[in-house]
């Protein structure tokens, strides 16, 4: 299957953007514009393909004194907003050395570094066996095989679904009772064929397989694609 048109534009416009270094966005976020850096390869929180992300740190729901992991953190800024919004603590985790930079970089940049704590993780590998209230996934959407094994790669690729499905056998080890898990997913590679929802149909049945269950999703329409952002439990 070919790569989509958005993917490749994306692509393009993460490599352009790592020839002038490090550079400073601000995103507005309710009543504030909260400054990011944002490093070389990093994914960037928000561009015009940054739907995913916008997605999630937009429907985090009531965090207030919430025991919080992220995995996937690129920037940080998901993990800032939780901080900004009342949680307890922050674990935030990314398999880039570059995005732990990037995170650690910004949590200090906005004074987090009480909150949030920063390493590095692919998937669960590097994460403590304890209880969180909230799992945050900002995982690659495409079930594609790429060759590229550069840092932007890894947060749009996930050939075969290989993280989506270690995330969802693993994540009742994690999550305390009650506890959700927050994702967002598109159907990017299924949109313009005679099914064009089959991404989503694929990823629910994974969830099912797993044990989990969806406990509410909100879908909207983006960039010509649909965009679901799912709110998971443990099935009882």
């Amino acid at each position: 299957m070919p790569k989509p048109e958005i993917t490749k534009r994306f692509e393009e416009k993460i490599e352009k953007d790592a020839e002038k270094g490090i550079y400073r966005i601000k995103i507005p976020f309710r009543d504030e514009m909260i400054p990011m850096d944002v490093y070389p390869t990093v994914f960037p929180p928000s561009s015009e393909h940054s739907i995913s992300s916008k997605i999630l740190y937009t429907s985090l729901g009531e965090v207030r004194g919430k025991k919080i992991l992220e995995i996937g953190s690129g920037t940080g800024i998901t993990s800032i907003i939780c901080a900004k919004l009342g949680a307890e603590h922050v674990d935030a985790v990314d398999v880039s050395k570059e995005a732990v930079l990037c995170t650690q970089n910004n949590v200090l940049l906005n004074n987090q570094e009480d909150i949030v704590s920063v390493f590095e993780s692919d998937i669960f590998s590097n994460v403590l066996q304890k209880k969180y209230d909230l799992i945050i996934a900002n995982l690659p959407i495409l079930n594609l095989e790429t060759n590229n094994e550069s840092n932007i790669t890894k947060a749009l690729y996930d050939p075969g679904l290989k993280l989506h499905k270690e995330l969802f056998s693993k994540a009742h080890r994690y999550l305390s009772e009650g506890g959700l898990i927050i994702l967002t997913h598109a159907n990017l590679l299924s949109k313009d064929t005679s099914t064009p929802m089959a991404d989503f149909t694929e990823l629910e049945s994974l969830l099912s397989e797993s044990g989990l269950s969806v406990i509410s999703k909100v879908s909207q329409d983006e960039l010509g694609y649909t965009w679901i952002c799912y709110n998971l439990g443990i099935q009882m």
